[in-house]
């Protein structure tokens, strides 16, 4: 637990979708979480198959409106509003589920949270989302990321990661 604390301690995380490759308690990682400074979050789609599950999985992870649509648009943009100006982290356990029956979702939610992270960036905030546990996902290989400049421009970039910007602990 000693390397999650100073990983999360150096704040290297901010910013994107990275991975945990080591399977670690909730508990546990809200607790180093919280002793680092960082606002948390919990999503758990290991019940979720596909995309309409996932979403409303997300609707209930981040406490949204019951009435809010569970649709990619609405999704980002009520993660968009959520206050990341202390540094917010979003712990995703079970999305292998998706990795193993649905990874075109898997891939759309790693893109919109990687959207949503460079939004909060800047907007003055940080913040990222943490896939916890093994798999063969691998984030940033090529992810869509909206300019985080301009907030009407709906036209996606493509771009690719460094190395750097994904964590591999052993």
């Amino acid at each position: 637990m000693a390397e999650l604390q100073a990983w999360l301690s150096e704040r290297s995380v901010s910013g994107g979708v990275h991975r945990w490759r080591h399977d670690v308690d909730t508990d546990d990682a809200l607790d180093a979480s919280a002793a680092a400074g960082w606002r948390t979050m919990v999503l758990d789609s290991t019940d979720a198959d596909d995309e309409r599950t996932f979403l409303r999985e997300c609707v209930t992870a981040f406490e949204f409106d019951d009435d809010l649509e569970a649709d990619w648009d609405e999704v980002f943009d009520a993660l968009v509003d959520l206050d990341a100006a202390e540094g917010l982290l979003v712990w995703w356990i079970g999305w292998q589920t998706l990795e193993e029956d649905d990874a075109e979702t898997l891939a759309a939610a790693a893109e919109m949270f990687a959207d949503v992270a460079h939004r909060w960036q800047a907007d003055g905030g940080s913040g990222a989302v943490i896939l916890v546990g093994e798999g063969d996902f691998e984030p940033g290989a090529a992810v869509t990321t909206a300019d985080p400049s301009d907030e009407d421009d709906d036209e996606d970039v493509v771009s690719a990661l460094d190395e750097d910007d994904e964590l591999e602990l052993d």
